[in-house]
């Protein structure tokens, strides 16, 4: 679940950036992100973006994305954590190592992103 969200979320980024057609990306990209998150996290993030309190992606820990990204992806269990997850990955932009700890909870039969807990830079905070 998380693998496939990132992996989608950071090719919508990425085209956002580059298609015409930018509306219908920011719409099919919010609609990735309401379908893999609580609504908690969800309303959270928007209000925050709303409201001018955060400018970056927490969920990429980063204001811009890069397909080079993916080849360096990695997501594990966080054994410190019941549901608890880590995401890494090489952000060739600031040339540094990115891992975000998050997470999931089981809502209507399926795991969602339930919290994204910190960040290594300390960047983005909890939800």
């Amino acid at each position: 679940m998380l693998h496939k969200f990132y992996t989608s979320h950071i090719w919508f980024i990425v085209l956002g950036d580059t298609t015409e057609n930018t509306r219908a990306s920011v719409q099919t990209e919010d609609s990735l992100i309401r379908s893999n998150c609580t609504s908690k996290l969800y309303d959270s993030i928007m209000s925050q973006h709303e409201s001018g309190s955060m400018d970056w992606d927490p969920f990429l820990d980063a204001q811009d994305a890069g397909l080079d990204w993916l080849k360096s992806l990695r997501i594990s269990k966080n054994s410190n954590f019941l549901h608890g997850y880590i995401v890494r990955y090489y952000n060739d932009f600031s040339k540094k190592d990115i891992v975000i700890y998050l997470h999931v909870a089981m809502q209507s039969s399926k795991y969602l992103i339930d919290d994204i807990l910190a960040t290594a830079n300390g960047k983005s905070q909890i939800f």
